[in-house]
């Protein structure tokens, strides 16, 4: 089991949507995921791209045309179009003018989760064995239409039986997991990934507020490019855990 990391790429775009003209101190800023499909042919040279339906066209467009510019490769030895699928972050700021200055943040590649059942069973077994620290779950992608399997885990167990409950409601959660494979020629693609599960022990620990999620989010590399609005583009270093896929990408600006 491999776990890559890839470097980030942080641009910047003035992006003039969703704004209200004449009213600058209107608009506030904006801190989102973004998503999008990119399909990229047997030698590594872009096809196209598909940003999610759900994002406001200007934004739809410039994520289009960002991931046009990035480099790919294929990591098979077949043929046919391949089909990854990106996970961005992305901040709008607002601009003196009435518009937007939006920042781009690669965040991974590979299937793309989505849906998953409420992790109950698990929650029970990790206050009734008194679990705690980091469980990575090792699971396998691309076997069936949209399904993923547990193939094994790995963490501090403190002993056998632990581990045995832990790992049957593990297998109970990813089954209802919804994934979204990496296709050749539309095709699922079999692939590995590991998703880190942090364990801890207590009470509930109070949920942040809309105002500390956008004040954590403000400081993120993606929102301090976009409010650098007379700036060059501009590069970060961002590690993210990644799957075994099918394309590699190097976002290139």
């Amino acid at each position: 089991m491999r776990r890559r990391t890839l470097a980030a790429a942080v641009v910047l775009v003035a992006c003039s949507f969703a704004s209200n003209a004449g009213q600058p101190t209107a608009l506030k800023p904006l801190s989102f995921r973004a998503e999008a499909r990119v399909d990229v042919a047997a030698d590594g040279k872009f096809v196209k791209a598909q940003a999610s339906s759900d994002l406001p066209e200007p934004v739809r467009r410039y994520v289009e045309q960002q991931l046009a510019k990035w480099t790919y490769k294929r990591n098979d030895s077949g043929g046919g179009i391949a089909s990854t699928w990106v996970d961005l972050r992305a901040c709008a700021m607002p601009t003196t003018t009435g518009a937007y200055s939006m920042g781009l943040a690669y965040n991974g590649s590979g299937p793309m989760l989505m849906e998953a059942g409420p992790p109950q069973r698990l929650a029970y077994v990790t206050g009734r064995m008194q679990l705690s620290g980091t469980i990575n779950l090792h699971i396998v992608v691309g076997e069936s239409a949209d399904g993923a399997t547990l193939e094994s885990i790995e963490g501090g167990f403190k002993d056998l039986t632990a581990k045995q409950r832990f790992a049957e409601a593990a297998r109970t959660w990813v089954a209802t997991l919804r994934m979204q494979p990496e296709l050749i020629d539309g095709k699922p693609v079999r692939a590995r990934g590991t998703i880190p599960i942090e364990l801890k022990q207590g009470s509930r620990s109070k949920k942040p507020t809309k105002e500390e999620l956008l004040a954590q989010a403000l400081e993120s590399p993606q929102c301090k490019q976009a409010g650098q609005a007379a700036n060059a583009p501009a590069m970060t270093a961002m590690q993210s855990s990644e799957v075994e896929r099918v394309v590699s990408i190097e976002p290139v600006i």
